[in-house]
């Protein structure tokens, strides 16, 4: 009979902790992400609008691919983002080297150069999240196929050396 309580005891703990909404894992905390991107994006623009400016236009395909992007961490959105910064960072120098006015951001943001190199960087890293995987996959089959065909020509010269095995010729003829 005290196993019974046991066991019902258990149960019950266990569907209280599920009630309760206790989390295992890193899953929580999207929240605060999301504040402290806010945070930071307001002070940019606050202390500095022409960066601020140039920066917002240029990483959208960036922050598409970090709300689109379901992976664990991130990956896939993290190697747009790298490459897009990438493309925006010869237009930020040129903003920081000349008056870091509002009529310079401005002047770069209707430039399609610059738009165009930075989403053109973020084009890059979709395609690499995208093709690295695949050629990756194609590596690893090319070098079991060429270590497949390795061993069964070991096997054919072992057999023509020795012959085959009873157990072998058996279980070919089934």
């Amino acid at each position: 009979m005290a196993a019974g309580k046991a066991k019902a005891t258990a149960k019950k703990g266990a569907k209280t902790g599920a009630k309760t909404g206790a989390k295992t894992g890193a899953t929580g905390g999207g929240a605060w992400v999301l504040i402290g991107l806010g945070l930071g994006a307001g002070v940019v623009m606050s202390y500095a609008l022409p960066t601020g400016l140039l920066l917002a236009f240029g990483l959208l395909p960036s922050g598409l691919a970090w709300m689109l992007d379901p992976a664990p961490g991130r990956p896939g959105a993290r190697a747009i983002l790298f490459l897009n910064l990438a493309g925006l960072a010869p237009s930020l120098a040129e903003l920081w080297r000349g008056g870091h006015g509002l009529s310079d951001s401005l002047a770069l943001l209707t430039d399609w150069r610059t738009l165009g190199l930075a989403w053109a960087g973020a084009a890059g890293g979709l395609l690499l999240k995208t093709l690295l995987p695949l050629a990756s996959g194609l590596s690893v089959d090319a070098q079991a196929a060429a270590r497949r065909s390795g061993l069964e020509a070991r096997r054919a010269a072992l057999v023509a050396e020795w012959g085959e095995s009873e157990e072998s010729a058996a279980g070919s003829r089934d």
